[in-house]
């Protein structure tokens, strides 16, 4: 019998339309990658949705941001171990011990490189492998 390979499905939280174009271009060649506009949008797709990673930039725009909807993931059950990594332009120093410590499981800066992108991907779907 052959198995059948699902490509992992990722949500990606972003305002940008820049932004949300070229992580996706990256990312839809591996993976199965779904967007959201704001956090609205996000959590409405999350309650609907399967998810096996979040990345989710900060600042959203008006009303919720990125800290917020990580902590409305985190109070699903079944996304208790699901990689959340933070994408921000906030790149200064503490920064990425600060969303680590507001439960974030990875975090990236921009701007970043592609191959940094994927490879923080890759640590965070073999964190839970």
């Amino acid at each position: 019998m052959y198995k059948v390979s699902v490509p992992k499905k990722i949500l990606y939280v972003e305002d940008d339309s820049n932004s949300r174009n070229l992580v996706t271009k990256i990312l839809s060649i591996e993976y199965d990658v779904d967007t959201a506009v704001n956090a609205e949008v996000a959590l409405k797709k999350i309650k609907e949705n399967f998810y096996h990673l979040f990345l989710l930039d900060i600042n959203l725009g008006p009303g919720m941001n990125g800290i917020d909807v990580m902590k409305f993931i985190r109070k699903y059950f079944r996304y208790k171990n699901t990689p959340v990594i933070a994408l921000t332009a906030y790149p200064s120093y503490g920064t990425k011990e600060y969303f680590l410590s507001e439960g974030f499981s990875h975090y990236i800066s921009k701007p970043f490189v592609k191959a940094e992108l994927i490879k923080i991907i890759n640590n965070a779907f073999n964190s839970i492998d």
